[in-house]
């Protein structure tokens, strides 16, 4: 999986990817992982490890976050 291969790269440690996996599953991470490599995120470790607890709270909207990221926050065609 491509995520394996980038997860060194961003300095996310095996330890965090193995638990974003357990955690979220495999794509679930994968999506987290894409998410986290984004120019603005300083520490893509920590921002998957943020990922992971909101995801144990259950607070995690991944579907959300890729959407705004598409979108750049704006609505488009009824999307929120």
């Amino acid at each position: 999986m491509a995520a394996q291969r980038l997860r060194p790269h961003l300095s996310v440690s095996e330890y965090t990817w193995v638990r974003a996996q357990n955690v979220m599953g495999t794509y679930g991470a994968a999506i987290a992982l894409m998410l986290s490599s984004r120019r603005h995120i300083e520490c893509a470790g920590s921002y998957l490890n943020g990922m992971i607890k909101a995801q144990h709270k259950g607070k995690l909207n991944l579907h959300k976050s890729v959407f705004g990221k598409l979108y750049g926050g704006k609505r488009k065609g009824g999307m929120h």
